[in-house]
């Protein structure tokens, strides 16, 4: 609970999806939102600590995707201090992006993309069975201060971007 985790400061991110200890990915993000709806700006990170035993492997199933123009130390610092990352364990976002009040969202085949607010509401577009949706749009106007974008694809899988803030460019 928050009365847990809530009184650390200076947190740069915070675990929301590992193989090992959370199948699938943790679907909720409940600390990472609760932490933002709290005020502090963390990043949402996928780990993969590997517990290849008793016959199940969980290896390569969380990730975290650096979005860097280069492969190099300067810039992949650079993109983590901008907190240009998603976190995942399979799903991928292609494009998240504002154009006037409008939100613009990408993916790899998703059976639901959701946009979670910082006041609590959510948007989603929702695959039709058997289908994938890839694309979503729509208006931010009620969105408060914050939103983060939530991908489901049709194993279970989930993706979660960093929150994007009012004012910021996408």
């Amino acid at each position: 609970p928050l009365s847990d985790y809530g009184r650390l400061e200076g947190l740069d991110g915070i675990e929301v999806m590992n193989t090992g200890a959370f199948p699938n990915g943790d679907a909720s993000g409940l600390p990472l939102g609760e932490l933002l709806r709290a005020g502090q700006r963390v990043l949402p990170i996928g780990g993969d600590d590997n517990h290849n035993d008793h016959g199940f492997a969980d290896s390569f199933g969380g990730f975290t995707y650096i979005l860097s123009d280069k492969l190099d130390y300067q810039s992949i610092i650079n993109s983590l201090d901008n907190g240009d990352l998603y976190c995942s364990t399979g799903p991928q976002l292609f494009e998240v992006s504002v154009d006037s009040d409008n939100l613009h969202i990408k993916t790899s085949n998703a059976v639901q993309i959701t946009v979670l607010t910082e006041n609590g509401k959510a948007f989603s577009a929702k695959a039709k069975p058997h289908e994938a949706v890839t694309e979503f749009e729509c208006k931010i106007n009620d969105f408060g201060d914050f939103f983060v974008v939530y991908v489901k694809d049709e194993n279970g899988n989930h993706a979660m971007t960093r929150a994007f803030y009012k004012g910021e460019d996408y």
